[in-house]
C-alpha cells in the first residue's frame, strides 16, 4: 500500500462578495480519502472526498469505462449542497474544464480493461463551485485549487 503524501493547496470564497472564508495547504495520504458507495440506477456509485478544513471538502463520483472521455469534480461542506464541474477529454491523459476551460492532468487505474479515475493533477489554478445547500441556481462559494495540486484517490 502506497503511503506517500500528496500536497493540496487551496482557498474556500464565499459568493457574491468574493469573501475568503479559509486558505491553506492540505498535505494527505490515502487514509484521508473517505469513500462512501451508493447504488445508482444500474451501477454502484463510489464517491471519494478530500476534507480539506471547516467541513468543506472536494472529491468525484468515481465510474468504470472503456475509456474515460469525461469526469465530474465536486465541492461541497454539506451533503446537500449541489456541485459538479465537467471535464472532457482533450488529448491522451490531458482533460478541459467544460466551465472555465482550465486543464487537469489524470491517471487512471483499470488497464487495460476497465479505466477509473485514480488522480487528477491541476495544471492551472481551478475554480471548483457549489451551491450551499442546493438553494438557487448560482455558485453560492468555490474552493481555488493551486496550480500543481494533486488530487489522489488510489491507495
Amino acid at each position: 500500500m502506497e503511503y506517500m503524501l500528496k500536497l493540496l493547496i487551496y482557498s474556500i470564497y464565499e459568493l457574491p462578495a468574493n469573501k475568503k472564508i479559509c486558505s491553506g495547504t492540505r498535505t494527505y495520504s490515502s487514509a484521508d480519502i473517505v469513500t462512501t458507495h451508493k447504488k445508482g440506477s444500474n451501477e454502484e456509485i463510489i464517491q471519494k472526498y478530500l476534507e480539506l478544513e471547516q467541513g468543506y471538502k472536494i472529491g468525484a463520483s468515481l465510474f468504470q469505462s472503456k475509456e474515460l472521455i469525461g469526469f465530474g469534480l465536486k465541492a461541497k461542506k454539506n451533503d446537500s449542497d449541489f456541485s459538479w464541474e465537467w471535464y472532457d477529454k482533450k488529448q491522451g491523459n490531458i482533460f478541459v474544464k467544460r466551465q472555465g476551460e482550465t486543464l487537469v492532468k489524470i491517471k487512471v487505474n483499470g488497464l487495460p480493461m476497465l479505466e477509473t479515475l485514480a488522480s487528477v493533477e491541476f495544471l492551472d489554478d481551478t475554480k471548483l463551485g457549489f451551491i450551499l445547500n442546493a438553494q438557487g441556481t448560482a455558485d453560492t462559494h468555490y474552493i481555488l485549487i493551486s496550480k500543481g495540486s494533486v488530487l489522489n484517490f488510489s491507495p
